[in-house]
């Protein structure tokens, strides 16, 4: 059995301190709402998820070279 991991609960605090529901976050980075809600539920959330997520929350992604 594999813990669950804590990025779902800093994305969960983020959103909160923001005032900003997991639909309209879904919506802005373009993650379908079923899988934003299962990352903040505590599933791994993909390097697709995290390209489309960190514009949305105001960041940009490393890149690799």
């Amino acid at each position: 059995m594999t813990d669950a991991s804590p990025f779902g609960g800093y994305l969960t605090r983020l959103l909160d301190h923001r005032g900003t529901r997991p639909d309209e976050l879904a919506a802005a980075s373009g993650v379908p709402e079923p899988e934003l809600r299962a990352v903040l539920a505590g599933t791994l959330p993909t390097v697709a998820q995290l390209d489309l997520l960190a514009p949305a929350l105001g960041s940009t992604p490393p890149t690799c070279t």
